[in-house]
């Protein structure tokens, strides 16, 4: 298996501007009705996108070490993003 990083040199760093409008959530365990609305835009904008994720995928990443952060924005009560953080542990 490959394995890429990216570094950047702290003298290069240019930190973000943070903008409040916005907000994540770290989610560690399973609710389907967050996921709900992802999947079913998944389902209809990529249906030709065989490896498209299911509720059960999300559901057996979050069983596992995998966690999730939803990202929202303050005038909407739902989330409007997601993106998966998968830890790896080598031995």
């Amino acid at each position: 298996m490959n394995r890429y990083e990216m570094r950047i040199h702290r003298d290069a760093f240019v930190p973000l501007r943070y903008n409040n409008n916005f907000y994540l959530k770290n989610v560690e365990t399973y609710d389907g009705h967050l996921f709900n609305g992802f999947i079913e835009s998944i389902n209809t904008r990529l249906s030709d996108w065989n490896e498209r994720p299911t509720l059960e995928d999300v559901n057996l990443r979050l069983s596992s070490i995998s966690n999730c952060y939803l990202f929202y924005h303050k005038n909407f009560n739902v989330p409007i993003g997601w993106g998966m953080v998968f830890y790896f542990i080598y031995i």
